[in-house]
């Protein structure tokens, strides 16, 4: 190979035709010179023909020929171009030989023929691409064969007489098959002698064998034997398997019928005690017990004891007292009381709120206070000062005055903590929203930006505004994806119906974000939805302080345009 490639040949080819341009590259790249070849012409020749470049991938869309097949034609010695009436139509394998004659290197160009002919002018047998010269003459399997054809490639690739190289290598061949032939006869007359001793050998394994199939089959009749007995053992046991089963059927049936009495038994001795299990023990002194009497139960309160300390009545049924109301539902006659600690029994009309205990009202400021402080929390990190952590719990107090407020204590069980905690947060949270505007409007005089911020024809306090406006509208918004885990105080949850105003503007300020542009939506993120200055955003992205303004106020109004047409204001 010459100095400065890589490549002895670039293999150039339409991919229908693959498989013989990977057939060409096998045969190039795997044939051996004849060692005699190299005297005979006094050059320098080399060993094989490895390696070849053939492409294995598709080409650019673009219409242009990679940087990386340029650079392999650039290191390759020869273009060989497989040449079909497919290939002269190829807009790929024309660019290739197009690039190749422009490096001014024509005459290292092989036409290599699989089909057609160059010199048509039929479209459909026409085999030459249209930027290979016509007068470069093809080397053509249909004529030679595959052997010739590949032999007067090579030749041409060194340089030498075709028919010097075609002679060399018919000897080769010649000399080949008369070293298989010679070979072939001395193995033939060796394994003539090796083949009688093998026979004779095989004949007295096959004679053992016979012994041995005779023992094996005498064995097998005894194991038959055996067998039989055994299965007539398994029948046996078997019969004596079901006997048990049968036997052990009858106990499981004796034995449900002794439990089935031995309940009946139990639900009598229950009925018969005096004083029941507890139903629930009010402030660790008094529980609400009864005991059986005919159709009905006698309830009455007894002390931890047992003691019975005040007859109730005759009543269908009652449930445990309620640790936040401290009344119990009791049904009598088909109709629905409450009975206090003290025996008074309440309709359900004229019972009220302000028979609650003191420690409900306590539980109520307790969990207004653990509401606040979360709330207050998510407002310091998303940088929202507008109400302080005490009005927050005053919010939460009112907000749980006017849930409760001419309850029924039937309703106000229930009101789980979690019921209650969620009302007061959303009480807090629209109270935000209404606040939201005049945080906006509290924005930094114009001598306070920096003049690489200011652009002509912008009003910078108005842009300011509008900024502020949309960074606590996403603020608030935010915190409705809060986490409540604060708030799980049991399994049951209740939840109020929330405002669903502030989340859709929220999410149409979203939605319109991510349908600006690449490097625009980026900037518009780090001011709206992390809050950075103008400065910082410059050191991240590389634009200029006042080209983040313009793009940022341009944002803003697609912004406004895009809530108005969803019916819903824009800044």
């Amino acid at each position: 190979m010459e100095t400065g490639f890589e490549y002895y040949a670039f293999i150039s080819y339409k991919r229908e035709d693959e498989k013989w341009a990977k057939w060409l590259q096998n045969k190039l790249e795997t044939y051996k010179l004849p060692t005699s070849l190299a005297k005979e012409t006094g050059k320098e020749l080399p060993k094989t023909f490895h390696p070849c470049f053939r492409d294995k991938t598709d080409l650019s869309e673009t219409g242009d020929l990679s940087q990386i097949l340029h650079d392999k034609l650039q290191k390759s010695q020869y273009l060989i171009v497989v040449c079909s009436p497919r290939a002269a139509k190829s807009k790929w394998v024309n660019k290739e030989v197009e690039t190749f004659q422009k490096m001014g290197r024509t005459d290292k160009i092989i036409p290599f023929i699989i089909e057609g002919n160059p010199d048509t002018s039929n479209p459909n047998v026409h085999c030459y691409p249209l930027t290979l010269d016509e007068n470069i003459l093809g080397i053509s399997i249909p004529e030679l064969g595959k052997e010739k054809a590949v032999v007067k490639t090579i030749a041409a690739m060194l340089n030498v007489n075709f028919d010097t190289l075609w002679n060399r290598h018919r000897e080769r061949i010649l000399k080949r098959r008369i070293q298989i032939a010679i070979g072939s006869a001395i193995f033939i007359a060796v394994f003539g002698g090796f083949s009688t001793w093998q026979s004779l050998k095989i004949f007295e394994q096959n004679r053992q064998i016979q012994i041995q199939s005779e023992s094996l089959k005498e064995t097998n009749q005894q194991l038959i034997k055996k067998s039989n007995e055994l299965q007539i053992t398994n029948n046996i046991l078997n019969d004596k398997n079901t006997e048990l089963k049968e036997k052990n059927t009858l106990i499981e049936n004796q034995n449900k019928e002794i439990k089935k009495q031995s309940d009946r038994i139990q639900k009598e001795y229950e009925k018969s005690e005096q004083l029941n299990k507890s139903i629930y023990f009010y402030d660790d002194k008094v529980a609400l017990s009864s005991k059986f009497d005919g159709d009905k139960n006698v309830f009455c309160y007894i002390n931890k004891e047992g003691k019975e300390l005040t007859y109730l009545g005759r009543w269908k049924y009652a449930e445990p007292f309620d640790k936040y109301t401290g009344l119990a539902k009791i049904t009598k006659n088909d109709s629905v009381y409450f009975l206090d600690i003290s025996g008074k029994i309440h309709s359900e009309q004229n019972t009220t709120i302000m028979e609650l205990p003191k420690e409900f009202l306590q539980r109520v400021v307790d969990i207004a206070q653990l509401v606040a402080k979360a709330e207050y929390l998510n407002m310091v990190k998303d940088s929202i000062y507008t109400l302080e952590y005490e009005e927050l719990v005053s919010i939460g107090i009112i907000a749980a005055q006017v849930l409760i407020k001419n309850k029924k204590p039937e309703q106000l069980q229930k009101f789980s903590p979690t019921y209650i905690a969620t009302a007061m947060r959303w009480a807090i949270r629209n109270e935000l929203r209404i606040r939201y505007a005049w945080y906006a409007n509290k924005y930094k005089a114009i001598d306070a930006y920096s003049q690489d911020e200011v652009v002509a024809g912008i009003d910078i306090q108005q842009y300011q505004v509008r900024v502020n406006i949309y960074e606590t509208v996403l603020s608030v918004d935010n915190l409705t994806t809060a986490n409540d885990n604060l708030f799980n105080f049991g399994k049951e949850e209740q939840k109020l119906p929330h405002n669903a105003e502030l989340s859709k503007i929220g999410r149409l300020i979203r939605e319109s974000i991510s349908k600006l542009s690449g490097k625009e939506r980026q900037i518009v993120e780090y001011r709206l939805y992390k809050n950075m200055e103008v400065k910082t955003i410059a050191e991240k992205t590389g634009v200029q302080p006042a080209e983040i303004t313009g793009i940022i106020n341009e944002a803003l109004n697609k912004l406004k345009e895009y809530l108005n047409v969803h019916g819903e204001y824009g800044y």
